[in-house]
This record gives structure tokens, C-alpha cells and sequence, in this order.
């Protein structure tokens, strides 16, 4: 799977298959996910990337599927791992598993994936306009403009834990994922708070795709940083300047960035992929779940 700009009008990135994949229910991917309340949700740049969980709380989900578009005959259904989960949906916030399976229609190579946000309500509740444009079916070559660093199977989950499946020398990028910069008081309280890297008092940073659980170095099993962040392409940045960035921008409740995650000593595959989260003022609490 790899990130590249979708050629449906407004699509913005869109999730590419680098594989043909046959209908069936095979798992085409599984993601780490929690449960958090709409109530923290609502009126932030992430309520339009959560899904539907019961009616109290929203799913968010580290990996890709937060960056599927939509269609209106998808490729993929969300469905919990655990048939008993929906159900019994937790008063609190707390850890489940999506996985996103082939269903009507087989995946082409080089086709973009597609999910269904549930129609003309989702979009309703969101302000925004309701176009169900159907997916582009036509797929003949590697999609352009595609972000490095973000083929599906580069970096693994093992219980919640990212680990690295190849090899990577010093500024190698690991993943680019969309940074959504966040109001950080309003997830005070919630498991999501554990995820965000704070830029200054007010604002956060949430990584999508799988950077949301890369471990600390301040955790119990002492593993050291091999990872930096910064916004792609500019490496120039840092924590306190991308926040100034957006308040100049008049974007100083929230916005977002390309985010790039590039090795800061070399990786060998099976390496745990960490970062140094006391520098951001937060560390992960990923390694407990």
C-alpha cells in the first residue's frame, strides 16, 4: 500500500494497492485502534478521519485506514476482529482491532482503495458537500506523485508495537504520514492524549498512519531513539516553529502537514522503530497496551 494524490476531485492522498488482492475475507489490513469519545472529536480536524464505533464513542485507527477515500461501492468494510466488540463497546476509552477486508470487488494492482463513509449523512454532519462520486476502476501503472516511505508492508505492528521489515541507513524515510495538528485540552482525559506530541501548550500533533505507536525512549524496556521527525519536505523545522507556522497561517486551532519519520541511526529489520517523545513532552504509552 503506498499514499500518493487520488484523481477523484477532492480526494486529496488516497491509499494505493501495490497488489492484486481477490474478493474474499482475507484481511487486507489490520489495525491497531482505540475507542475515543465523539464528544472529544467534534469540531477538531480528526472528526473527519474516525469512524463509527457505538453512540458514544468514535474508532481511530493507526495505520492507513484512516486515509481510504470514499466510494459509494467500496472495496473494503471496517469489521472488528473480535466479533464481540461492538457490543460490548467500552464505557472508557480502550484498545480494539479493525480489520478492513476485500468484500463486493476484488483490488487491482495500482488501483486506489476505497472505503464507504456511510453516504450523504457522514458528510452532512461535517459540512461538507456530499459528492458519492463512484472509484476510478482504471488502473495500469504505479500511481504519480506517490510519498515515500509508505508501502503498507515496510513497518509491521506487533502488539502495538511498530517494527521496522527492512533495512534503513541514517535519513532513510521511514514513513510520511498526514500530521493532524490537534487542540491538545480537548483530549485531556482520554487514551488519545497518550498518542499526541504536543507542539506548545495549546496545540498537538497526531501522526497517522502507524508513527501514532512508535514507542519512546523513556519506556521500562530502555530502547533508544533511532527515529526524527519533521515536516516533509522541509527537515528545517522543529516542534516550536511548525506551531508558530500554523498560527501565522490563521490555522491556530488546528490543520495539517506532512509528516516525515526518518532514521537517526541505521535500522535493521525486527527493530522496534522509536522515537525520543520526551523532547516532544510526551512519551508513548503504547508498550502498556
Amino acid at each position: 500500500m503506498v499514499l500518493a494524490p487520488s484523481p477523484v476531485a477532492g480526494g486529496g492522498l488516497g491509499v494505493f494497492s501495490g497488489r492484486s488482492v481477490p474478493k474474499g475475507k482475507k484481511p487486507y489490513e489490520i489495525c491497531p485502534s482505540i475507542a475515543v469519545p465523539y464528544s472529544a472529536t467534534e469540531a477538531t480536524a480528526l472528526n473527519h478521519y474516525v469512524f463509527g464505533f457505538n453512540d458514544t464513542h468514535a474508532t481511530v485507527s493507526f495505520g492507513l485506514a484512516m486515509m481510504y477515500n470514499h466510494s459509494p461501492r467500496p472495496h473494503l468494510h471496517n469489521q472488528w476482529t473480535l466479533a464481540h466488540e461492538r457490543r460490548n463497546a467500552p464505557k472508557d476509552d480502550g484498545p480494539v482491532d479493525v480489520a478492513f477486508r476485500p468484500t463486493d470487488r476484488a483490488v487491482a494492482r495500482y488501483e486506489e482503495v476505497f472505503d464507504s463513509y456511510g453516504g450523504e449523512q457522514w458528510f452532512g454532519g461535517r459540512g461538507i458537500d456530499y459528492k458519492d462520486a463512484d472509484a476510478h476502476e482504471t488502473a495500469t501503472a504505479f500511481p504519480p506523485g506517490v510519498l515515500p516511505g509508505c508501502g503498507g508492508t515496510d513497518v509491521d505492528v506487533v502488539e502495538w508495537v511498530a517494527v521496522a521489515t527492512k533495512f534503513y541507513a541514517v535519513g532513510d524515510v521511514v514513513e510520511v504520514s498526514r500530521g493532524l495538528v490537534l487542540p491538545l485540552g480537548r483530549f485531556d482525559g482520554t487514551l488519545l492524549r497518550e498518542f499526541l506530541l504536543p507542539l506548545d501548550g495549546d496545540l498537538a500533533l497526531l501522526l497517522l498512519g502507524k508513527g501514532a505507536i512508535y514507542v519512546g525512549d523513556g519506556n521500562d524496556r530502555g530502547d533508544a531513539p533511532n527515529l526524527e521527525l519533521h515536516p516533509w519536505p522541509d527537515a528545517a523545522e522543529t516542534p516550536a516553529s511548525l506551531a508558530a507556522a500554523f498560527r501565522r497561517a490563521g490555522e491556530a486551532e488546528q490543520g495539517t502537514i506532512l509528516v516525515a519519520a526518518t532514521a537517526a541511526t541505521p535500522i535493521s529489520p525486527g527493530d522496534k522503530l522509536t522515537l525520543d517523545r520526551g523532547a516532544w513532552g510526551l512519551r508513548s504509552r503504547a508498550e502498556d497496551l
